[in-house]
């Protein structure tokens, strides 16, 4: 009897160990689209994809209208891409946009955007490693913030990089990155960006 106790201790200690290493990051919302929309002359095309909830998502939605004369030569695009995921110690993401016309005018739109909202039940130590390249024009966004609060863990680089470690106490959260453009430009780099959490 004496040796079958030290045993079930050790069990006992193994399945509370393990029990704490399984309250992770317990999803709860996903949100996530890339979208493409362009319009050259009259005619517009658009794509837009989502992937199912909380799966591996590798997507490019690209928008593109030729000239509609083929004695005419022109074209205009738009495209969004997007490498996304949630395993339940972290988070990646990484998106960008970007859109063109070529010898007459148009208009593009494009989106790449990812945002996991997910509950911790304990108190949780972070890496967070985000990157982020404005281009040309275009509305960004990398953040970690407490869900339906004004706080914010982890904001973006205006421009380049950032590396740093925390912990956060048990809470809801959300971990957000985004890549917009709307242009008549004739070309247009939107922004690049990666969070790596």
């Amino acid at each position: 009897m004496l040796r079958t106790r030290p045993l079930v201790l050790v069990a006992i200690a193994s399945a509370l160990l393990a029990s704490g290493a399984a309250a992770d990051m317990i999803p709860l919302v996903d949100l996530r689209e890339t979208a493409a929309d362009a319009t050259f002359k009259g005619i517009t095309d658009s794509q837009s994809h989502s992937p199912a909830p909380f799966a591996y998502f590798n997507d490019n939605a690209s928008a593109y209208v030729p000239d509609p004369d083929p004695e005419q030569s022109g074209s205009c695009g738009a495209d969004a891409f997007q490498v996304s995921q949630f395993l339940p110690n972290g988070i990646s993401m990484s998106g960008g946009t970007g859109g063109s016309w070529y010898a007459v005018p148009g208009n593009y739109s494009a989106l790449s955007f990812a945002n996991f909202k997910f509950r911790l039940d304990g108190c949780h130590q972070y890496q967070y490693d985000a990157w982020l390249d404005p281009g040309d024009l275009g509305d960004s966004q990398l953040a970690v913030t407490a869900s339906g609060t004004p706080l914010e863990y982890e904001g973006a680089p205006t421009v380049g990089e950032i590396h740093t470690t925390g912990r956060l106490p048990a809470g809801t959260y959300e971990v957000e990155g985004k890549s917009y453009i709307i242009s008549d430009r004739e070309t247009t780099t939107g922004p690049t960006y990666t969070i790596l959490w």
